[in-house]
């Protein structure tokens, strides 16, 4: 999850911008995410927790009394991919709306909301990320994938953040095939491979992801230097 918190975090679990730059907005050109919220990032343009968790959400808002039925009604549409084509003079102000009912932290509900999130993106990890992860780190032993080589959890979180921001392995593993001793650098290439144009970083400040990462590292005994934080930051810009 530290590795999650450090390329996906959204604050005190509330709706983040839509993770598409600027230039494309209100365009079909550049991916398909709808809403996100929580440490992994649940779309509820795609992603059928998050949109299970959303629906909760807005249920919990209405008998806690935060929104009303009507404001329920008008929000549960924007469960969906692009809001920004499909409702472009409206998407922002029912993201502040979110913001500033049901997914605020200082609201009466936000334990709830909280419990919600944790609840089904757990599910979503268990079901989804961790058996993609297992499965190419066990097809994938050597170089940095080999445990024992100082770059395996640098390598490790590439791929678990690949897999969660993309919902698939198939460029980054396609990047590595037969590479029988990739490095860092070949684990950056098939991060930036299996992302493409599709990846636009959060509004979580650089410096905190890279401290989340270092945490990580620290934590499995592997050197902070500047070439292990920056994999994945290099590629958000940072």
């Amino acid at each position: 999850m530290t590795i999650l918190t450090a390329t996906e975090n959204a604050p005190d679990n509330q709706i983040t911008r839509l993770p598409i730059p600027d230039k494309y907005l209100g365009t079909p050109e550049f991916g398909k995410s709808g809403f996100s919220f929580g440490a992994v990032q649940l779309d509820i343009g795609s992603n059928t927790y998050a949109k299970r968790a959303y629906s909760q959400i807005l249920s919990a808002g209405v008998s806690g009394g935060v929104i009303t039925q009507a404001q329920s009604d008008y929000l549960s549409q924007f469960a969906v991919k692009r809001p920004d084509i499909l409702f472009p003079d409206t998407y922002k102000a029912a993201r502040a709306e979110l913001n500033s009912t049901v997914f605020d932290p200082n609201s009466s509900i936000a334990p709830q909301v909280n419990q919600i999130i944790a609840t089904q993106q757990q599910s979503y990890l268990d079901s989804k990320i961790v058996p993609m992860v297992n499965n190419f780190l066990n097809t994938h032993t050597t170089g940095v994938f080999d445990p024992s080589d100082p770059g395996y959890a640098t390598s490790v979180a590439a791929v678990v953040s690949a897999a969660n921001i993309s919902g698939n392995l198939g460029r980054f593993t396609s990047a590595l095939d037969g590479n029988a001793d990739p490095n860092l650098a070949d684990v950056q290439s098939a991060f930036k491979a299996q992302l493409d144009r599709t990846y636009q970083p959060s509004t979580v400040a650089c410096s905190k992801r890279r401290e989340c990462l270092q945490q990580w590292l620290g934590e499995h005994d592997v050197e902070r230097s500047a070439a292990a934080c920056t994999l994945l930051d290099g590629y958000a810009g940072c």
